[in-house]
């Protein structure tokens, strides 16, 4: 480029065609000497290093490594759900301590495994952490009688989706269940919070309505789910007590 004129100094650069890709931000540097006789400056362009390709969580296939980007959606003892726009996957480590929040966006590279019927992430995948940025749920599935045999019946791997239970709540020992009228599969809590636990642990045999992600299938009947909330919405009658 060459400066021309007084005062104000004005510097025209002619870049060679088909040199830069539409789109693509280039950083300019000029060199600090000028050269006085001629009044030119050395001009470097050069393009930023390019980032990870980002794959939508929607096209992702068994045994393929990606890049996904998005956010935290529901979380559980062993890990959590994570959406973008187009999909959900389970991320799943036995060990996990992170503690990442509900809306908190995360860059993750890993390959996808399946369990279960279930798409997932592991503990190999490699997470960059990013802001907290909130999460707005979809509009639910409501998963009746039909929809989880449906989901129970299939064999192909999916990803998690978000999913709408009214049912009795069964507990027994460290099984939290979802009885669904008109089926005898079931819903079933997947690795549940402390927080969800607590809310729900004297609720055996009260009707409730379950917000969360069904993930995968155990045992060949049970849908499960991490939850993201649970209202109880009536509580069983009290036995009554037996006469002496």
């Amino acid at each position: 480029g060459e400066i021309s004129g007084e005062g104000e100094k004005v510097i025209t650069l002619t870049i060679p065609e088909n040199t830069l890709s539409e789109g693509v931000e280039y950083e300019v540097v000029f060199s600090t000497e000028a050269n006085v006789e001629t009044k030119e400056y050395s001009v470097a362009i050069s393009q930023p290093a390019a980032g990870p390709v980002i794959t939508n969580i929607a096209d992702v296939e068994l045994n393929e490594t990606y890049t996904v980007k998005g956010i935290v959606s529901a979380i559980n003892v062993r890990g959590f759900i994570f959406s973008d726009e187009t999909g959900s996957i389970l991320y799943y480590n036995p060990d996990y301590s992170a503690g990442y929040q509900i809306g908190q966006e995360l860059t993750i590279t890993g390959k996808v495994g399946a369990y279960n019927t279930g798409f997932q992430l592991d503990a190999s995948a490699e997470i960059v952490e990013g802001a907290n940025v909130g999460m707005t749920y979809p509009e639910a599935i409501v998963a009746d009688a039909a929809f989880i045999d449906s989901f129970v019946a299939e064999t192909a791997n999916r990803l998690a989706v978000y999913v709408e239970v009214t049912a009795q709540l069964s507990i027994s020992g460290n099984y939290y269940n979802l009885v669904v009228e008109g089926t005898s599969n079931q819903g079933s809590f997947y690795f549940l919070t402390s927080d969800i636990k607590s809310q729900i642990s004297e609720a055996n045999g009260a009707q409730v309505k379950v917000l969360g992600y069904a993930s995968s299938v155990s045992s060949g009947k049970y849908m499960n789910i991490v939850a993201t909330s649970v209202e109880i919405l009536e509580m069983p009658e009290p036995e009554e007590p037996e006469n002496p």
